[in-house]
């Protein structure tokens, strides 16, 4: 037993001396002020579920803990398993996104969700943070490339979550075009692009109506009441301290940016900006040590991750019509911080490698 103990902690060690331990600290800092923020919006959450709100903030807490705990677990295996665990994954993830379209239920003009023993599941979370993992693997095989994106934005678009669809396009173009194979695809497969824009025409046409109608609310003089709100708190907001402010009808997700500021003051939001900085930064700086589907991999997903909080921010600053996009380790939901906790867990199994050397 005392041999085996003293095994586990060699390990261990080796894996801490190992791990990037900056990324791994900013991480787990916004986490942290997720789970804070939390305990401020909670009330309101609690009103609109009619749950109690000391159960929520333990839902969101184990969920956080799960999530931390996988992406430990994920940077302490090695590369070639985690990927062979990506690929299972992901593949479970498309089956879970077909029965949404026809299993799931409809919730403000979209299906999204889907209810599996009683929890209720997003599927397309699961897809948007592991398609940038599993993409590299198939970039020799353009067919299969232009072919496994379309299954995706179709299934995406039937849901229909034009939030998430942004995010997987934009990001499987970066990808695309750090490998240097965007301009072969556009340049081999041109013909096809060009068919397929009036195809998704025809198809706003018929799916697009709901888009349109938040878009022209968007436009619209008196806007969108929680964008208004957002808004309203940002402007009366001090620098290092909240206020007595409305409360937001979704700052525990969609707008969980302004309400960090709201709460806790405007220096916190910039906080907030530094940390996903600094997590960028440094990633892509790491990136340069790695050649091939790692280096294409890490890209993927400080891109995925970026956009994200990016079209997050602007749609709380109110640049941008709100669809729905939570913030990376800020907002509530299991899916989305268990998602982005198997990213995280993968982007540490690749980048400690350089510290082993």
């Amino acid at each position: 037993m005392s041999i085996i103990i003293s095994r586990l902690k060699e390990k261990f060690f080796y894996w801490l001396w190992c791990i990037d331990s900056v990324s791994l600290s900013i991480i787990l800092f916004l986490f942290a002020i997720g789970c804070f923020d939390l305990l401020n919006s909670i009330p309101i959450l609690s009103n609109r579920l009619q749950m109690d709100s000391l159960i929520l903030f333990k839902k969101h807490l184990i969920f956080t803990l799960g999530g931390i705990t996988i992406m430990l677990l994920l940077s302490a295996f090695s590369f070639k398993r985690n990927i062979k665990f990506i690929k299972i994954f992901f593949i479970f993830s498309l089956f879970l996104c077909l029965l949404v379209i026809f299993l799931g239920k409809r919730i403000n003009g979209s299906k999204r969700w889907l209810n599996i023993f009683g929890f209720s599941i997003q599927p397309s979370l699961f897809i948007k943070d592991t398609l940038s993992i599993v993409l590299p693997y198939i970039f020799h095989d353009y067919i299969s490339t232009i072919g496994l994106l379309f299954m995706v934005l179709i299934l995406l678009l039937l849901e229909p979550d034009l939030g998430i669809t942004i995010l997987c396009l934009s990001t499987f173009i970066i990808q695309l075009f750090i490998s240097g194979h965007l301009e072969k695809i556009f340049q081999k497969y041109k013909k096809i692009f060009y068919c397929i824009i009036p195809l998704v025409i025809i198809f706003m046409s018929f799916k697009g109506k709901y888009i349109l109608l938040r878009v022209n609310k968007f436009l619209s003089k008196n806007g969108a009441y929680q964008s208004n709100v957002a808004l309203w708190n940002l402007q009366n907001t001090n620098f290092f301290s909240g206020g007595d402010l409305p409360l937001i009808p979704e700052a525990h997700c969609d707008f969980i940016f302004v309400s960090i500021m709201s709460n806790s003051g405007i220096f916190m939001g910039i906080l907030v900006n530094i940390s996903f900085l600094i997590l960028f930064v440094r990633n892509i700086n790491h990136a340069q040590f790695f050649f091939g589907k790692k280096k294409y991999i890490i890209y993927g997903i400080m891109s995925q991750m970026s956009n994200n909080f990016i079209f997050h921010a602007l749609s709380n600053l109110g640049f941008i019509p709100s669809k729905g996009i939570g913030c990376p380790f800020l907002s509530f939901g299991g899916c989305g911080i268990l998602s982005i906790s198997i990213s995280c867990g993968i982007l540490l199994s690749i980048t400690k490698k350089i510290y082993q050397e």
